[in-house]
């Protein structure tokens, strides 16, 4: 697992482990995770070896804000650019698993930093959710393996 604020390229001969993201609970984040599976223009660049990557979508995802009972005034608004990004990732829903469309739509409702897990304690986000997660296989595919359980 890559934990990344910034752009980090992984190539796509990694070996055949699971590979899953965590990004912000936003339009920003998903595109994120869309760039690494996908690839971007500038990708182009590096041959084409940073895309096409199977990336999971471990979260951070509505359905486990909702299994937290996370502060729903932790919640923060999206902004002008946060609802044309998820305005154009609903109109190119045929790029991602069907499984994700109801998280995606559940973003209209407020954006969540990871930090916001900080709230169940400083040490919740390495020692509880992502094992959790992980044992459990609790992740979203990327539409080519069937989606894993949710919390």
């Amino acid at each position: 697992m890559i934990l990344t604020k910034r752009s980090f390229p992984i190539p796509s001969d990694s070996p055949r482990v699971p590979v899953v993201g965590l990004a912000d609970f936003n339009p920003h984040g998903y595109e994120i995770l869309e760039v690494y599976r996908r690839g971007s223009a500038n990708s182009v660049h590096a041959g084409g070896c940073y895309s096409g990557i199977d990336l999971c979508w471990l979260g951070l995802r509505r359905s486990h804000i909702d299994a937290l009972a996370l502060d729903p005034t932790m919640a923060i608004p999206l902004s002008t650019r946060d609802r044309k990004i998820l305005d154009r990732l609903l109109r190119e829903q045929p790029q991602f698993a069907p499984e994700h469309i109801p998280e995606l739509l559940r973003m209209w409702e407020g954006k969540f930093e990871i930090q916001s897990l900080f709230s169940m304690g400083y040490l919740f986000l390495s020692e509880s959710y992502l094992p959790t997660c992980l044992l459990r296989g609790d992740y979203l595919t990327c539409g080519r393996n069937r989606s894993r359980v949710s919390m």
